[in-house]
């Protein structure tokens, strides 16, 4: 369980007194009140707290790098491999990516919301009959 370190702040009209809280992180629910004063000027003193993880191996790793090579020294060349190549997948899609210095290409067809601009050239008359039929002159 985190240690949770607390002090009432002297600066703001609180007593100076310093506390530490052990409480699971899920339950987890920052102190407001003093203990000794019961004034409101609490203020979470983070360079005290000591919030640690620690992993049970038995073989006798003791980070997460050591553990990392002994799974990795755990499996087999064909487990390696298929990693390895999971892992590298998107540098050998070079279709989807463009190359260093490439452009992409526009395409040449207009998006179907810039296909009937011509209706502001239009008279009044004409924008009537588009709206109703569809066509310029109907």
């Amino acid at each position: 369980m985190p240690e949770y370190s607390y002090s009432c702040d002297p600066q703001n009209g609180g007593c100076g007194y310093f506390f530490t809280v052990f409480q699971r992180v899920s339950e987890y629910k920052e102190l407001k009140r003093c203990p000794e004063c019961k004034k409101h000027k609490l203020i979470r003193d983070l360079s005290s707290d000591n919030i640690s993880c620690s992993v049970k191996v038995s073989d006798g790793a003791k980070t997460l790098g050591h553990l990392a090579e002994l799974n990795s020294s755990r499996l087999s060349g064909d487990q390696k491999d298929r990693l390895k190549k999971h892992h590298n997948a998107y540098r050998e899609n070079k279709d989807e990516l463009p190359v260093k210095g490439e452009r992409i290409k526009k395409s040449k067809t207009k998006p179907w919301y810039k296909t009937n601009n011509d209706v502001q050239g239009m008279t009044p008359t004409q924008q009537k009959n588009y709206i109703r039929t569809g066509k310029k002159n109907g």
